[in-house]
């Protein structure tokens, strides 16, 4: 008896799933989400879209018992398309921004705002050109190549940097550079979630009434600070400038990305 009630559920428990998923897949086709806008400063903290599929997956237990509806999903839906995001963080001084400007080099930014942030959406061969340009240029200077695989709908994060201690402060800092990423793939572009954060390690000598001498004085400083949301078409890549308006003789810290 127990075993023809085990079977029984398990039947009704397939279809079920199956009616569940093709359900998903119908409403798939007819709920496309609208389409973004091509670029978009984010708040923190933001969110990031679900589709019906994730929707339904995030139900589903990651089970032994469940890996055969893993696997009818992945018929219905098709296996999601894998994302490679090759990056650059570099800084140069703003200087050489304004000579590639003026130089026509670089054409104005596809997109800038008020904080100093600009962006340009570049195909592939022109950023190629461009980071070649980068590295034979003195000033310029690569400080990170952050490399990440994920898939569509599926977010990554890196971080390279260290932990320090501040000023004999129990509490650590982590300094260096974190980067989340979450994609998703369309029919002619990759629309991309980018929250990136540099901070940097800075020691100054300081004198001190209980310690006369000069002593090590470390302070965090916040290179780059930038949530977005990119719109890039198939065979284009992003760059990525930030700097401080009104300010002369300073770094501009920035971001390339490679065509995802």
């Amino acid at each position: 008896m127990k075993r023809v009630f085990a079977v029984a559920w398990l039947r009704w428990s397939v279809l079920t799933a199956s009616l569940l998923l093709g359900l998903a897949v119908s409403l798939a086709f007819l709920l496309q989400p609208p389409r973004p806008a091509p670029f978009l400063v984010l708040h923190r903290p933001f969110s990031t879209p679900w589709s019906l599929r994730d929707r339904l997956l995030q139900r589903i237990p990651a089970t032994a018992s469940w890996a055969w509806f893993w696997r009818l999903q992945d018929k219905l839906f098709g296996r999601r398309k894998p994302v490679k995001i090759y990056g650059d963080i570099l800084t140069l001084p703003d200087s050489t921004r304004a000579t590639l400007l003026s130089s026509r080099v670089l054409a104005s930014p596809s997109f800038l705002d008020g904080s100093g942030l600009e962006v340009w959406l570049l195909q592939d061969a022109e950023l190629k050109a461009l980071h070649d340009r980068f590295k034979q240029t003195p000033g310029v200077d690569f400080l990170s190549h952050p490399r990440l695989m994920t898939a569509d709908g599926v977010g990554a994060s890196i971080f390279i940097g260290q932990a320090i201690s501040l000023n004999g402060s129990p509490k650590v800092q982590n300094v260096g550079l974190k980067m989340d990423c979450f994609p998703r793939v369309r029919r002619e572009f990759t629309d991309l979630f980018l929250d990136v954060t540099f901070l940097e390690a800075l020691t100054n000598l300081a004198v001190t009434a209980a310690a006369p001498g000069p002593a090590a004085s470390v302070s965090i400083q916040t290179n780059l600070d930038l949530a977005a949301r990119l719109q890039i078409p198939k065979g284009s890549g992003v760059l990525l400038l930030k700097g401080t308006p009104g300010e002369a003789n300073h770094r501009v810290f920035g971001v390339m990305i490679d065509p995802p």
